[in-house]
């Protein structure tokens, strides 16, 4: 289940060597689903850290861990109009390495290999089957569809004639796991081989205002998070970054066209003596859409999809993958090495959509102790934006719990610096030593240990977060560790100061994009 390899430098330098792992991504990818990660290199400044976290991963990754199969099939089967875009990668003519032909193929991207056909002597290869070494409930795989110009969405059936059907994604999961006998003492395992087939149907639409309505933001940003790290892959992290934003630019200017479409059909149901019931039937407002209607939406907030409830988030969805470790370019104090970078992409791309959605923007929740629940479900990740939120909001009652991958943070919403607390105690200050407690409900508690629970690996401060929950006393995060967290503060690679200098840029750029369209008029 574990391949270990000892990579040494060939020469010592001021930089952090480059071990060669990229190419051993490709054998981790035949035998292990979560792929590479490097442990003890010269990135690594506090070595027993760096221990700890090597065994957790190593014991994660072993067969007999719940959850944990091996020698794993998966057959994909899809209706008629859809195929499966296993287009191979070209090795582009240059000089410089070009790393997509060996990192993707068959048209999935991630830890997974295509199958050969069913005939060994046949070079052709099975586009619909792939191969893995493990797979556990914390790994996902993208498949690349490509439609046909026409879908079918009626089909004879025989003794039904001519019925309509939704089109069907299909997989059929072959495995094999360890199980016990079940006895309390002693108990026998063996090894067990099954299978689970799953089908999803889906629905057409005759437009595009249903898909964005549909929008699932999560399995967004995985889909996109493969697609510009190809990018990456074929023409460099530079180019992935513009990709990226004229991607969201693309789709900002399709959102507003989508919206004036909408907005002709309300105005013609209400010519038709409609109008009642149309608006009953849709959540569109056309103040929210377009910049042509009055409303409480800024201009700049408009061109930006925030008056659609699914499109809102999106913009930042694009921001956090460009900032995030495998994809930011390097330059000032991040300089990370070629195997820490491809480790990034290897372990990001198997993750599920919700994890990697809290790795690229982490979850950020106001709670109330004295309630003992959530105030405020997302805040911004920006100072301002947290201190806008809370307005209204009694700060001395609230805490604010940060979940994320990489950390779980507690902090004070007041900001008041406070070197330890105990679970159970009453937010006071101690006269003798100036401390500050919290009381912790069961309300949180639970959310703290379903955060610790929800990720293949606890985060690093898991064994700090379980004792302060048992009653012992809880270090809380510098002031600085906790803004390096908010993602909305940080500066972009090409120099913008933080998310909200670069919304504005992208605005300006949306809204040049439709006035050449002639969707706005000046």
């Amino acid at each position: 289940g574990v391949d270990l390899f000892v990579l040494v430098p060939e020469e010592q330098n001021e930089h952090i060597p480059w071990y060669g792992l990229p190419f051993l991504r490709v054998l981790s990818d035949a035998s292990g689903a979560p792929g590479p990660l490097v442990f003890g290199s010269a990135a690594d400044k506090d070595t027993t850290v760096s221990i700890e976290s090597f065994q957790e991963n190593v014991i994660a990754r072993t067969p007999w861990q719940p959850g944990m199969v091996f020698g794993a099939q998966l057959r994909l089967r899809i209706s008629p109009g859809f195929e499966i875009e296993d287009t191979p990668v070209e090795k582009a003519r240059r000089v410089k390495l070009q790393l997509a032909p060996f990192l993707s193929s068959g048209g999935l991207m991630g830890p997974a290999q295509v199958g050969a056909a069913s005939s060994t002597s046949s070079s052709e290869t099975d586009s619909g089957l792939w191969f893995m070494g493990s797979c556990d409930p914390y790994t996902s795989f993208v498949v690349d569809l490509q439609a046909s110009k026409k879908v079918q969405d009626r089909f004879q059936v025989e003794g039904l004639g001519e019925v309509a059907l939704r089109p069907v994604i299909q997989t059929c999961l072959m495995y094999t796991c360890i199980e016990t006998d079940g006895a309390e003492r002693d108990p026998n395992f063996y090894t067990v081989c099954k299978m689970k087939i799953s089908s999803l149907s889906m629905a057409l639409a005759d437009d595009v205002e249903p898909i964005y309505d549909a929008l699932d933001p999560e399995a967004l940003a995985a889909v996109l998070f493969h697609k510009i790290a190809l990018d990456a892959y074929m023409e460099g992290l530079v180019a992935a970054q513009e990709t990226a934003e004229s991607w969201l630019r693309s789709l900002m200017v399709c959102v507003y066209q989508s919206a004036q479409v909408e907005q002709a059909k309300l105005e013609e149901e209400v010519e038709k003596r409609q109008q009642i019931q149309s608006m009953m039937d849709t959540t569109f407002v056309a103040s929210e859409r377009l910049v042509d209607q009055e409303g409480d939406l800024a201009v700049e907030e408009v061109l930006l999809g925030r008056g659609h409830a699914k499109v809102a988030v999106v913009p930042l969805l694009v921001f956090a993958l460009m900032q995030c470790d495998a994809l930011r370019p390097s330059g000032g104090n991040f300089q990370p090495s070629m195997d820490a970078r491809l480790c990034a992409i290897a372990q990001m791309a198997s993750m599920t959509p919700g994890v990697l959605a809290k790795a690229i923007a982490p979850s950020l929740v106001l709670w109330s102790m004295k309630d003992d629940e959530a105030v405020v479900q997302s805040l911004p990740l920006s100072r301002d934006g947290i201190v806008n939120a809370m307005e209204g909001i009694d700060e001395n009652d609230g805490i604010l719990l940060l979940d994320s991958p990489k950390r779980i943070i507690l902090y004070l919403a007041d900001n008041t610096m406070r070197p330890s607390v105990k679970k159970g105690m009453s937010k006071a200050k101690n006269k003798d030593n100036d401390k500050v407690s919290i009381n912790v409900g069961p309300n949180l508690e639970s959310t703290l240990l379903s955060c610790l629970k929800g990720f293949r690996t606890p985060p690093a401060s898991w064994k700090e977060l379980e004792s302060f929950l048992e009653g012992g006393d809880f270090e809380e995060v510098t002031s600085n560790i906790f803004h390096s967290a908010l993602l909305e503060d940080k500066p972009t690679a090409s120099g913008i100061r933080d998310f909200s200098e670069w919304k504005t840029e992208m605005a300006s750029l949306i809204q040049e994009d439709l006035k050449k369209s002639g969707d706005i008029v000046t």
